[in-house]
């Protein structure tokens, strides 16, 4: 009984793709690449550079993340987390978590030397 669940593993390893293997965090080998909780960041971050999510669009919740990649709550929580302090994502109680809007580098009007900002703050 053991054996013929050990082999159906290895025959599922086998046939492993690179998206199983992203879900999974493992390789086709079965060596471990990284967290679990990095595995759910890199599926969400190369969906938004992708372009199969835009901003405003929602993201998988918490558990739609638990089931796909076979993690617990807290692991998805933590990689949501984690995108929404990077400015990746929007989190809203209730609603859900969203792609967030680009933030922007610089304006037209913002001053373009230290000097300039800190002038009207030194001098009176």
């Amino acid at each position: 009984m053991i054996a013929a669940a050990a082999k159906r593993a290895k025959s599922k390893a086998n046939t492993a793709t690179p998206a199983a293997e992203i879900e999974s965090g493992r390789t086709a080998s079965g060596a471990v690449e990284a967290p679990r909780y990095a595995a759910i960041k890199l599926f969400i971050r190369d969906t938004i550079k992708s372009g199969r999510l835009r901003p405003g669009d929602r993201v998988p919740s918490e558990a739609e993340l638990v089931s796909r990649f076979g993690v617990s709550r807290m692991t998805a929580n933590r990689a949501l987390r984690e995108l929404q302090s990077a400015g990746l994502l929007v989190r809203r109680a209730g609603s859900g978590s969203f792609v967030a809007e680009p933030r922007p580098i610089g304006s037209a009007t913002s001053p373009t030397r230290f000097g300039h900002a800190v002038m009207p703050i030194g001098r009176g």
